[in-house]
């Protein structure tokens, strides 16, 4: 069950993400583990702690009330301390063949991230290190440790 600090640590990813949205005016912020469906037959729905949806995906405006049947291309998900990591792995590998591009497990025991990029790709940022998606969001960047503060 998510703690009060995994949805201090959610707001701060969408503190900064949105505030680069909102500047370069380019999609969707979703919180709150807004559902999309990833899988159809048998039908199979994530609701990620955070995420961006581009315009591409998901026209400017107001969004549906039900499911997105659209996917984000960046999703990310806090990982508490009674996560295990193959069912976090698991969940990642679902996102990323459902065609989200880049996926961040923020780990909240090591305080690092965990960025995936292709389902043979992973990177360890730690703090004092720079969080970037130049593929997905252009000259964002965001030192990991401002995430767990």
């Amino acid at each position: 069950m998510p703690s009060a600090r995994h949805g201090k640590i959610c707001n701060w990813i969408g503190f900064y993400l949105t505030q680069y949205i909102v500047a370069n005016d380019i999609g969707h912020i979703l919180t709150n583990d807004s559902l999309f469906v990833i899988e159809r037959d048998p039908d199979t729905v994530r609701g990620p702690d955070v995420c961006f949806v581009s315009y591409a995906r998901q026209p400017k405006g107001t969004l549906p009330e039900g499911l997105l049947e659209v996917v984000p291309e960046l999703v990310f998900e806090v990982r508490s301390p009674s996560d295990r990591w193959t069912a976090v792995l698991e969940k990642v590998l679902e996102y990323l063949a459902a065609g989200v591009l880049v996926v961040v497990v923020l780990d909240l025991k090591t305080e690092s991230a965990s960025v995936f990029r292709g389902e043979d790709r992973q990177d360890i940022i730690a703090a004092g290190e720079p969080l970037s998606f130049p593929d997905v969001l252009p000259g964002f960047s965001v030192l990991v440790e401002k995430l767990f503060a």
